[in-house]
């Protein structure tokens, strides 16, 4: 392997047409690195020893992850329901008190 500067290599090659426009809608700030500090970090963890899944894998990942927000999301959305006792005894109170 050839040395390296202490900046870093600079390499040319093209990217494919999708790769390219995942790269162009990437936003990281220049004082982080940029977009080229952004896809290093990238390719090191994908080839890093810890990280051996396939692509396969992390879609299923990925997947996961969003049908599990989306369930988070529903929960959310739909206000708790009371017990069925906190029910009946609210409904117990308001006729006792239209009754006194």
């Amino acid at each position: 392997m050839k040395p390296r500067r202490a900046a870093g290599a600079t390499h040319s090659f093209r990217l494919s047409r999708t790769a390219a426009d995942i790269v162009d809608r990437l936003s990281y700030p220049r004082k982080l690195g940029g977009k080229s500090q952004l896809i290093s970090e990238a390719i090191i963890f994908y080839f890093s020893e810890g990280s051996r899944e396939s692509i396969t894998e992390l879609k299923e990942s990925r997947q996961w992850w969003m049908n599990r927000c989306q369930e988070i999301e529903g929960e959310k959305s739909s206000p708790p329901t009371p017990p069925r006792s906190s029910i009946l005894t609210r409904i117990g109170q308001w006729i006792t008190r239209k009754l006194s």
